[in-house]
């Protein structure tokens, strides 16, 4: 946990602010320090070897963790399938809607190809490269 709070802290500067035991421990043992209410790490050099030294299974395990505990991670499902309950109620009570959109859709999907070349037109050609024998 201490060593998921120092690298969250050199990172970005941020810590989760629940977890007061790990953090008062780094308190205690002076690596954590508060300037004008603000967290950092007790000098620059030591943040730069908390970047720098962990390995990167280390570093990915970290990022592992700081996904599976994150808000959007929790909150995802339950959102995505309000979202589906309101479009299929909006699909099963508002047909013209429906066909509207739908009839967008397709529209928007048939135009892409279309897009595509007419951007292609602005691209820069490559430059041919050609040897003199």
């Amino acid at each position: 946990e201490e060593k998921f709070i120092l690298y969250d802290l050199a990172e970005d500067g941020l810590v989760n602010a629940h977890d007061i035991f790990s953090l008062n421990m780094l308190f205690s043992k002076g690596l954590i320090i508060r300037e004008h209410g603000i967290l950092l790490i007790f000098n620059k050099s030591f943040r730069n070897f908390i970047l720098t030294s962990i390995g990167e299974i280390e570093t990915s395990k970290i990022k592992k963790q700081i996904r599976e505990n994150s808000s959007w991670n929790k909150l995802r499902i339950p959102l995505l399938l309000i979202v589906l309950a309101i479009f299929i109620f909006l699909v099963a009570s508002q047909e013209e809607i429906y066909t509207k959109v739908l009839g967008y859709i397709t529209a928007l999907l048939a135009g892409i190809p279309t897009l595509m070349k007419l951007f292609s037109f602005f691209e820069k050609p490559e430059a041919k490269i050609t040897k003199d024998v």
